[in-house]
């Protein structure tokens, strides 16, 4: 999960399994989806999606499966719309709390 370890005599090499998980955890770090460029991509997306829904909504709205389409379509909208903006911000908080423990393992050790 966090890399390759070195054991040596039934022991892991603490040295080797922290340089491990922070290379691991800079690479998370690095990866696009805390990028800016890449959630205005998804956000643009969104949009796009989200017009193109309303105006089938609008255009079908006559028939009764299209109203109660609506009913499942506006949570889901909702969720997508936290997912793209709310997850780089748990991300950020699960990465610092890897950190404080690999912190806390070594400083046990």
């Amino acid at each position: 999960m966090l890399g390759t370890y070195v054991i040596k005599n039934n022991k892991m090499s603490s040295n080797n399994w922290k340089t491990a998980a922070e290379q691991e955890i800079k690479a998370l770090e690095a990866s696009e989806v805390f990028s800016p460029t890449f959630r205005k991509k998804k956000l643009t997306a969104y949009i796009v999606r989200t017009i193109l829904a309303v105006g089938l909504f609008y255009y079908f709205w006559e028939s009764e499966w299209a109203r109660w389409l609506l009913w499942f379509y506006i949570p889901l909208n909702l969720f997508g719309l936290g997912l793209i903006v709310l997850m780089p911000v748990f991300l950020r908080k699960k990465i610092e709390k890897i950190k404080a423990k690999i912190d806390g393992i070594e400083e046990g050790n």
